[in-house]
């Protein structure tokens, strides 16, 4: 079986590692990014912010190259993302969800804090609809990117090819880029319900959506698919 990762570059060479060593000689992947990280040149202003709260580790790196400052402690929407923070030398705290789960999380550790949230310029949730002392910083954008040449070919085959979708607007570029000589059944592996959503199920031969919205269930549910 074919696995198709269109995540950005490390997302996606990651997810082929995590792949190939849950699974092993299953599947096979090809990588084609159709998202490039771009951080934005932008000054950071850190006046009155009591700590930082991150949705992505596309987030934690951009904020990594532009202040230098690790001294505020980083609330992070998912142990992914928390890993990164401490990575680049961060105390970070993971809320092990959802987007709403690090509304809760926020406004349970620090209900008085004043909170600085880093983030791209597209966004699949809305953090700032909860009642959160936020200011927003947009440091990056999500640069959209075509499929390469092997991501070309493998869906013009005729053997079934899986494509984890980890985001509604991953999915939206991806299927924006599907023409008629793409004969492969596509089975999309959705991360949420909110991200299959997004999807035109009439693109694919099947849907399945993730038991949660983490790597780990990821790979449980493309092994499942294997043993169908």
């Amino acid at each position: 079986m074919k696995v198709l990762l269109i995540r950005p570059d490390i997302q996606s060479q990651r997810f082929e590692r995590q792949i190939h060593e849950a699974l092993g000689d299953q599947v096979s992947c090809v990588i084609s990014p159709i998202l490039r990280i771009k951080t934005l040149d932008v000054a950071i202003d850190l006046e009155g912010i009591t700590a930082l709260a991150f949705t992505s580790e596309n987030g934690v790196r951009s904020f990594a190259k532009l202040c230098p400052r690790r001294d505020l402690t980083a609330y992070c929407v998912g142990d992914r993302t928390a890993k990164a923070a401490m990575e680049h030398g961060f105390r970070a705290v993971s809320a092990g969800g959802a987007i709403d789960d690090l509304a809760d999380l926020l406004q349970r550790d620090a209900p008085k804090g004043h909170f600085l949230y880093a983030r791209g310029m597209h966004v699949a949730g809305d953090l700032t609809r909860h009642s959160i002392n936020l200011r927003e910083a947009i440091i990056y954008d999500q640069v959209p990117a075509s499929l390469n040449q092997g991501a070309v070919t493998l869906l013009s085959r005729q053997n079934p090819v899986i494509i984890p979708l980890f985001s509604p607007r991953t999915a939206r570029l991806f299927e924006a880029q599907i023409i008629p000589d793409m004969t492969a059944p596509r089975i999309a592996v959705c991360l949420s319900p909110t991200v299959q959503a997004a999807t035109s199920s009439s693109l694919y031969s099947s849907t399945y959506v993730s038991a949660a919205p983490n790597t780990n269930s990821m790979l449980a549910e493309i092994s499942q698919l294997l043993k169908r």
